[in-house]
Protein backbone atom coordinates (compact mmCIF):
# COMPACT_ATOMS: atom_id res chain seq x y z
CA UNK A 1 0.00 0.00 0.00
CA UNK A 2 2.79 2.55 0.68
CA UNK A 3 4.81 1.86 -2.63
CA UNK A 4 1.24 2.35 -4.19
CA UNK A 5 0.68 5.76 -2.78
CA UNK A 6 4.58 6.31 -3.50
CA UNK A 7 3.88 5.64 -6.87
CA UNK A 8 0.96 7.93 -7.34
CA UNK A 9 2.30 10.64 -5.68
CA UNK A 10 5.51 9.90 -8.47
CA UNK A 11 2.60 10.13 -11.21
CA UNK A 12 1.11 13.58 -10.58
CA UNK A 13 4.26 15.17 -10.10
CA UNK A 14 5.84 13.91 -13.02
CA UNK A 15 2.67 14.84 -14.89
CA UNK A 16 2.61 17.89 -13.19
CA UNK A 17 6.08 18.83 -14.26
CA UNK A 18 5.29 17.42 -17.95
CA UNK A 19 2.03 19.74 -18.28
CA UNK A 20 3.95 22.50 -17.03
CA UNK A 21 6.83 23.08 -18.96
CA UNK A 22 5.87 22.51 -22.18
CA UNK A 23 3.50 23.85 -25.12
CA UNK A 24 0.04 21.96 -25.65
CA UNK A 25 -0.96 21.07 -29.02
CA UNK A 26 -5.12 20.30 -29.36
CA UNK A 27 -5.77 18.56 -32.78
CA UNK A 28 -8.26 17.44 -34.68
CA UNK A 29 -8.29 15.64 -38.07
CA UNK A 30 -10.00 14.99 -40.96
CA UNK A 31 -8.80 11.52 -42.58
CA UNK A 32 -9.05 8.78 -44.63
CA UNK A 33 -8.09 4.85 -44.92
CA UNK A 34 -5.72 4.18 -48.06
CA UNK A 35 -6.91 1.06 -50.80
CA UNK A 36 -6.86 -2.57 -49.12
CA UNK A 37 -9.09 -0.63 -46.61
CA UNK A 38 -9.95 2.59 -47.94
CA UNK A 39 -12.90 1.31 -50.23
CA UNK A 40 -14.67 0.08 -47.02
CA UNK A 41 -14.40 2.79 -45.03
CA UNK A 42 -16.11 6.87 -45.03
CA UNK A 43 -13.98 9.63 -43.86
CA UNK A 44 -12.08 9.11 -40.70
CA UNK A 45 -11.98 11.22 -37.54
CA UNK A 46 -9.59 11.99 -34.55
CA UNK A 47 -8.46 13.99 -31.92
CA UNK A 48 -5.51 14.42 -30.14
CA UNK A 49 -3.49 15.52 -27.35
CA UNK A 50 -0.12 16.46 -28.22
CA UNK A 51 3.13 17.95 -25.78
CA UNK A 52 5.86 19.52 -27.23
CA UNK A 53 9.31 20.45 -25.42
CA UNK A 54 11.31 23.03 -27.22
CA UNK A 55 14.84 21.39 -28.62
CA UNK A 56 16.49 24.43 -29.12
CA UNK A 57 15.31 27.59 -30.94
CA UNK A 58 13.70 26.61 -33.85
CA UNK A 59 12.24 22.37 -32.82
CA UNK A 60 10.17 20.40 -30.83
CA UNK A 61 10.52 16.84 -29.17
CA UNK A 62 6.73 15.70 -29.72
CA UNK A 63 4.46 13.25 -27.57
CA UNK A 64 1.03 12.41 -28.33
CA UNK A 65 -1.91 10.41 -27.75
CA UNK A 66 -5.27 10.41 -28.98
CA UNK A 67 -8.62 8.58 -30.52
CA UNK A 68 -8.85 7.94 -34.06
CA UNK A 69 -11.99 6.16 -35.73
CA UNK A 70 -12.76 4.69 -39.06
CA UNK A 71 -16.77 3.98 -39.47
CA UNK A 72 -18.21 1.85 -43.12
CA UNK A 73 -19.33 3.69 -45.45
CA UNK A 74 -22.61 1.18 -45.11
CA UNK A 75 -22.85 1.19 -41.43
CA UNK A 76 -21.95 3.02 -38.59
CA UNK A 77 -22.10 0.04 -36.30
CA UNK A 78 -18.78 -1.28 -38.35
CA UNK A 79 -15.29 0.37 -38.35
CA UNK A 80 -11.95 0.55 -37.08
CA UNK A 81 -10.82 2.83 -33.66
CA UNK A 82 -7.13 2.93 -31.96
CA UNK A 83 -5.73 5.08 -29.59
CA UNK A 84 -2.21 5.41 -30.38
CA UNK A 85 0.99 7.27 -28.17
CA UNK A 86 3.35 8.49 -29.96
CA UNK A 87 6.68 10.61 -29.78
CA UNK A 88 7.99 12.56 -32.45
CA UNK A 89 10.36 15.13 -34.30
CA UNK A 90 9.18 18.43 -35.20
CA UNK A 91 11.96 20.11 -37.38
CA UNK A 92 11.41 23.39 -38.74
CA UNK A 93 12.96 24.49 -41.87
CA UNK A 94 12.99 28.22 -41.65
CA UNK A 95 14.92 27.57 -38.29
CA UNK A 96 12.67 29.96 -36.66
CA UNK A 97 10.10 27.81 -35.08
CA UNK A 98 7.80 28.76 -37.15
CA UNK A 99 6.54 28.54 -40.95
CA UNK A 100 7.01 24.96 -43.14
CA UNK A 101 8.12 21.48 -40.98
CA UNK A 102 8.01 17.98 -40.88
CA UNK A 103 7.42 15.97 -38.03
CA UNK A 104 8.17 11.66 -38.31
CA UNK A 105 6.88 9.60 -35.55
CA UNK A 106 6.63 6.82 -33.87
CA UNK A 107 4.92 5.22 -31.15
CA UNK A 108 2.54 2.15 -29.87
CA UNK A 109 -1.21 1.47 -30.25
CA UNK A 110 -2.29 1.25 -26.88
CA UNK A 111 -5.53 -0.16 -27.58
CA UNK A 112 -7.36 -1.15 -31.58
CA UNK A 113 -10.72 -2.70 -32.23
CA UNK A 114 -12.08 -3.24 -35.24
CA UNK A 115 -15.49 -4.31 -35.81
CA UNK A 116 -17.07 -5.54 -38.94
CA UNK A 117 -20.17 -8.20 -40.00
CA UNK A 118 -18.82 -11.69 -41.63
CA UNK A 119 -21.34 -13.43 -43.56
CA UNK A 120 -20.34 -17.10 -41.91
CA UNK A 121 -19.23 -15.46 -38.57
CA UNK A 122 -22.00 -12.92 -38.25
CA UNK A 123 -20.57 -9.84 -36.13
CA UNK A 124 -16.64 -10.15 -35.59
CA UNK A 125 -14.98 -8.18 -33.17
CA UNK A 126 -10.95 -7.89 -33.19
CA UNK A 127 -9.02 -6.17 -30.39
CA UNK A 128 -5.20 -5.51 -31.44
CA UNK A 129 -2.40 -3.41 -30.63
CA UNK A 130 0.81 -2.67 -32.16
CA UNK A 131 3.64 0.01 -33.75
CA UNK A 132 2.14 3.14 -34.81
CA UNK A 133 4.25 5.38 -37.16
CA UNK A 134 3.72 8.05 -39.48
CA UNK A 135 4.73 11.75 -40.30
CA UNK A 136 3.38 15.26 -40.95
CA UNK A 137 3.95 18.19 -43.22
CA UNK A 138 2.92 21.25 -42.38
CA UNK A 139 2.82 25.61 -41.69
CA UNK A 140 2.96 26.38 -38.06
CA UNK A 141 2.02 30.27 -37.98
CA UNK A 142 3.54 32.88 -35.91
CA UNK A 143 2.20 32.52 -32.52
CA UNK A 144 0.13 35.83 -30.77
CA UNK A 145 1.28 37.44 -28.12
CA UNK A 146 -0.29 34.75 -25.41
CA UNK A 147 1.54 32.16 -27.27
CA UNK A 148 -1.32 30.94 -28.74
CA UNK A 149 -0.74 29.07 -32.96
CA UNK A 150 -2.49 27.76 -35.33
CA UNK A 151 -0.54 25.10 -37.20
CA UNK A 152 -2.20 23.53 -40.63
CA UNK A 153 -0.80 19.76 -41.63
CA UNK A 154 -1.25 16.89 -44.02
CA UNK A 155 0.22 13.50 -42.58
CA UNK A 156 0.19 10.10 -43.59
CA UNK A 157 -0.20 6.89 -40.90
CA UNK A 158 0.41 3.12 -40.61
CA UNK A 159 -0.83 0.73 -37.57
CA UNK A 160 0.29 -2.80 -37.76
CA UNK A 161 -0.39 -5.84 -35.39
CA UNK A 162 -0.78 -9.36 -36.25
CA UNK A 163 -4.32 -8.78 -35.96
CA UNK A 164 -5.06 -5.59 -38.28
CA UNK A 165 -2.77 -3.44 -40.16
CA UNK A 166 -3.94 -0.10 -41.96
CA UNK A 167 -2.61 3.24 -43.68
CA UNK A 168 -4.88 6.59 -43.65
CA UNK A 169 -3.62 10.37 -44.87
CA UNK A 170 -5.61 13.30 -43.87
CA UNK A 171 -5.75 17.33 -42.75
CA UNK A 172 -4.82 18.50 -39.57
CA UNK A 173 -6.36 21.36 -37.61
CA UNK A 174 -4.24 22.32 -34.39
CA UNK A 175 -4.50 24.96 -31.65
CA UNK A 176 -1.14 24.88 -30.03
CA UNK A 177 -1.30 27.24 -26.29
CA UNK A 178 1.79 27.36 -24.04
CA UNK A 179 0.87 26.17 -20.45
CA UNK A 180 4.16 26.76 -18.52
CA UNK A 181 4.67 30.04 -20.05
CA UNK A 182 5.66 31.79 -23.32
CA UNK A 183 8.98 30.51 -24.79
CA UNK A 184 9.00 33.82 -27.34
Amino acid sequence: MVMKKAFMRWLLTACFILFCSSDLFSQLELSHMLPRRGNKYGLGYGAILKFAFPSGEADFITMETGVKLFFEKESTSYGVGYIPVKVGYKYTFNREGTGIYAEPQLGFNVYGAESYYDNAEGNVDIKFNGVVGGAAFGFLFQPDRAGRQIDLATYIESFSSKKASGVSIGLRFTYNFTVGGSRY
